[in-house]
């Protein structure tokens, strides 16, 4: 569903002998041709010991903020001095930030996601229709009205307007973490208004006072820009493995036939 990183319920820290548990319950009582297993980044270095080593293994990069000592130490010691000056920037121009847990803000959002998905299309040189077809039925509208009625508190969407228009916006799921699902924009309508910064200090400042230990940013890939964005909001690389257990080679096979296809049409990770 592309909801982010899931993980184990424990009333103790996961620990190895945990992690090989349920992975050695996987592998003998469940049926399968590929399972896959993609670890909560921080917990990155549990799972690695914990799996067999034929288990084919990919690199993978995420974010998280530490939000210990609350807001005014994320925002002095972990904001970067520029991120700072985007944010004191986005207030003087009058950006306006709002936060929704109750569904109202979908729309919103939903019509931001549309918008980037044109501008990934365009960066990844993939014909707009295959983007919109992937993205939609992968996200389609109704999942976010959903996620958002159902979870209600749990859910906050944050929309951040440039002269009264949505600019950006952010999911974020929120318990004893918080975990940003997705963040979409507008680039042209951001420009050099220091939204994305203000919306994100919001969430992050929330995310605060809702008592949460951390703030999980979500996959970073190899992009500098994003991976650049977070580290200047408060972010921590984490660099972890995700994990197939396979019967046959499905991995092998699916990576060629994404690679053809990707060749066929130039695309641009």
């Amino acid at each position: 569903m592309g909801c982010g990183i899931g993980g184990l319920v424990s009333t103790v820290p996961v620990r190895e002998e945990h992690a090989r548990a349920v992975v050695g319950d996987l592998t003998t009582n469940a049926r399968y041709l590929r399972l896959s297993i993609r670890p909560n980044p921080r917990a990155g270095d549990v799972w690695k010991a914990a799996m067999p080593a034929g288990a084919r293994r990919v690199a993978r990069l995420a974010h998280a903020i530490d939000l210990d000592g609350g807001f005014d130490t994320v925002w002095h010691d972990r904001f970067s001095s520029s991120t700072r000056k985007y944010v004191t920037r986005a207030e003087k121009a009058g950006v306006v930030v709002e936060c929704d847990d109750q569904g109202r803000l979908v729309p919103a959002y939903y019509d931001l996601f549309r918008e980037a998905t044109k501008r990934w299309a365009a960066q990844q040189h993939e014909p707009l229709l295959l983007a919109r077809l992937r993205g939609y039925v992968r996200d389609p509208q109704r999942k976010f009205t959903t996620i958002a009625r159902t979870l209600r508190e749990a859910c906050r969407i944050y929309v951040a307007y440039v002269d009264g228009k949505p600019a950006a916006a952010c999911l974020i799921l929120v318990h004893q973490n918080a975990n940003a699902a997705r963040v979409v924009l507008d680039r042209e309508r951001v420009g050099r208004s220091g939204a994305p910064d203000l919306m994100m200090k919001c969430a992050i400042e929330d995310a605060c006072k809702a008592g949460c230990r951390y703030f999980h940013q979500g996959e970073s890939g190899t992009s500098k820009g994003i991976a650049d964005f977070k580290q200047r909001v408060g972010g921590t690389a984490y660099a972890y493995e995700e994990y197939y257990l396979e019967r046959l080679p499905v991995t092998a096979v699916d990576h060629a036939l994404r690679t053809g296809v990707k060749k066929l049409i130039n695309f641009k990770d």
